[in-house]
C-alpha cells in the first residue's frame, strides 16, 4: 500500500515536470519567433536606411549640378552685361560724335550760306546805290542843261534852227534819263527776286536740316529704347539667376532641417529656407510640424495657413492643420474657452472633409487615417453618432489601423460599454497603437486605466 502511494506520487510529479517542460519549450519557441521578426524588421530598416542614403546622395549630386549650372548662368549673364555696357558706351560716343559733327556741320553750312547771301545782298545794294547816284548825277546834269537850254532859248530866240537842234538834243537826253530809270527799276526787281530765292532756299535747307535732325533724334531714341530693353532683359536674367541661387540655398537648408533630430535646429533651418524662398510651401508645413511638436499651436497654425495659401489643395497640409485644430481645441477646453473649443473642432472637421475630397479612393490607409481624425473631432464635439460612422469607415478601409480601434474604444467608454471598450483597446494594442500614452493624455480613460484588466492588457502588449 505504501509502495503504491509512492508510485502514484512519482507519477504525478512526472506529469507536473512534463507540463512545465512543455510550457518552457513553447515560451522558447515564441521568443525565437519574436527574435526572428525583430531581425527581419531590423533588416528592413537597414534596407530603407540604405535606400534613403542613396536618395540623399543623388539629391546632393543634383543640387551640386544645379549650383554649377547656376554659376555658369551667372558668369554668362555677367559677360553679357559687360558686353552690353561696352556696346552702350561705344554707341553713346558714336551718337555724341554724330550729333556734334551734324550740329557743327549744319551750323558752318548755314553760316557759309548766310555769308554768301549777305555778300550778294551787299553787292546788289551797292550796285543799286551806284545806279541811284548816277541817276542823281544825270538828273543834276539834266537840270543844269535845262537851265542852260532856257538861257540859250532866251538869248537865241531868233535862231530857230539852233533852237530846233537844241530841242531835239533835249528830247534825246530826256529819253536817256527815262531809260536809266527803267534800268534802275529792273535792278530793283532783280534784287528783290534774288532775295526771295535766297530766302526760299534757306527755308528749304532749314526744313531739310530739321528733318535730318528729327530723324537722328528718332534714331537716338530708338537706340536708347533698345538699350533700355537690353538693360531690362539683363536685369531680368540677373533676377532669375538670383532667384535660382536663392532656391538652391533654400533647398540646402530644407534638406539640413529635414535630416536634423533637434527640434530647435529644425525650426531655425526651416526659417532660413523660407528667408531664401518665400514660396517654399513644404518648409512652412514642416516648420509647422516642429512648432506643433513643441505645442506652439498658434505658430504652427500660421505656418500651415501660409503653406495652404501657396498650395490650397494639398491634402497633407490640410491633414496637419486639421490635427493641430484638434490639439488647439484641447488647449481651449483646458482653459474653459468653450466657444473657441467648438470653433476649432468645426474647422478641424472642415479640413478633414476637404482632404477627403483630394485623396484617391485607392489610397485606403490615408483615407482611413482621415476618417479616424474626423471621428476624433466629432467625439470632441460630443456627436458620437457621426464619430461612430467615421471610425467604422476608417476600420473598414484599414483593419490594421490601431488608432481607429483606440478611437472606437473611447466611444464605447463614453457610452459605458465596458466589453466594447476592452475589446477595442486590445485590438488597438495588437495593431501597434500606444494606448498607454493615450490613456495618460485623454480623460476618457480615467474610469478604466486603473482597473486590473486594463493594466494586464497594457503589460501584455507594452513590451511586445
Amino acid at each position: 500500500m505504501k509502495r503504491n502511494f509512492v508510485c502514484v506520487c512519482l507519477f504525478f510529479a512526472m506529469l507536473i515536470i512534463f507540463a512545465s517542460f512543455t510550457q518552457i519549450c513553447r515560451a522558447d519557441s515564441n521568443e525565437d519567433t519574436q527574435v526572428k521578426e525583430l531581425k527581419q524588421k531590423i533588416e528592413q530598416l537597414n534596407k530603407e536606411k540604405a535606400e534613403l542614403s542613396d536618395k540623399l546622395a543623388v539629391q546632393a549630386d543634383i543640387n551640386k549640378l544645379l549650383i554649377d549650372k547656376e554659376n555658369n548662368i551667372l558668369a554668362s549673364a555677367d559677360n553679357t552685361i559687360n558686353r552690353i555696357n561696352s556696346l552702350l558706351t561705344l554707341l553713346s560716343v558714336i551718337i555724341a560724335i554724330i550729333v556734334a559733327v551734324s550740329t557743327v556741320g549744319t551750323f558752318i553750312l548755314q553760316n557759309y550760306r548766310f555769308n554768301l547771301l549777305e555778300k550778294e545782298i551787299d553787292k546788289s545794294k551797292a550796285d543799286y546805290n551806284t545806279s541811284i547816284l548816277k541817276f542823281n548825277e544825270s538828273k543834276t546834269e539834266y537840270d543844269k542843261s535845262k537851265e542852260e537850254f532856257e538861257t540859250v532859248k532866251t538869248e537865241a530866240r531868233t535862231a530857230a534852227e539852233c533852237a530846233v537842234a537844241t530841242q531835239d538834243s533835249y528830247e534825246g537826253v530826256q529819253k536817256g534819263y527815262e531809260t536809266i530809270a527803267i534800268d534802275l527799276e529792273g535792278i530793283k526787281t532783280s534784287f528783290q527776286s534774288l532775295a526771295d530765292d535766297r530766302i526760299k532756299e534757306l527755308e528749304a535747307n532749314y526744313t531739310k536740316t530739321k528733318g535730318e535732325l528729327e530723324a537722328i533724334i528718332a534714331k537716338v531714341n530708338e537706340l536708347a529704347d533698345n538699350a533700355k530693353e537690353s538693360e531690362n532683359k539683363a536685369k531680368e536674367s540677373e533676377n532669375k539667376a538670383k532667384e535660382s541661387e536663392n532656391k538652391a540655398k533654400a533647398s540646402e537648408y530644407f534638406n539640413k532641417a529635414y535630416n536634423s533630430d533637434n527640434i530647435d535646429e529644425k525650426i531655425n533651418l526651416y526659417t532660413k529656407a523660407i528667408e531664401y524662398d518665400r514660396e517654399h510651401a513644404a518648409a512652412y508645413n514642416n516648420r509647422g510640424n516642429a512648432y506643433s511638436e513643441q505645442k506652439k499651436y498658434h505658430k504652427a497654425m500660421e505656418d500651415y495657413n501660409n503653406a495652404l495659401k501657396l498650395i490650397p489643395k494639398d491634402s497633407l497640409y490640410l491633414i496637419n492643420r486639421a490635427s493641430t485644430f484638434c490639439d488647439l481645441a484641447m488647449e481651449y477646453k483646458k482653459a474653459s474657452e468653450l466657444e473657441k473649443y467648438n470653433e476649432s473642432l468645426n474647422k478641424s472637421i472642415e479640413d478633414y472633409q476637404r482632404a477627403l475630397e483630394l485623396i484617391p479612393e485607392d489610397n485606403r490607409e490615408e483615407l482611413s487615417d482621415l476618417y479616424n481624425g474626423s471621428a476624433v473631432s466629432y467625439i470632441g464635439m460630443g456627436n458620437m453618432s457621426l464619430a461612430l460612422d467615421d471610425v467604422n469607415k476608417a476600420i473598414g478601409l484599414n483593419s490594421k489601423n490601431g488608432y481607429a480601434y483606440s478611437t472606437l474604444s473611447e466611444i464605447y467608454a463614453s457610452e459605458e460599454n465596458e466589453a466594447g471598450f476592452y475589446e477595442n483597446v486590445e485590438l488597438a494594442l495588437k495593431n501597434d497603437c500606444p494606448v498607454w500614452e493615450l490613456s495618460e493624455a485623454d480623460p476618457v480613460y480615467d474610469k478604466y486605466k486603473n482597473t486590473q484588466r486594463f493594466k494586464e492588457l497594457i503589460d501584455k502588449y507594452k513590451n511586445k
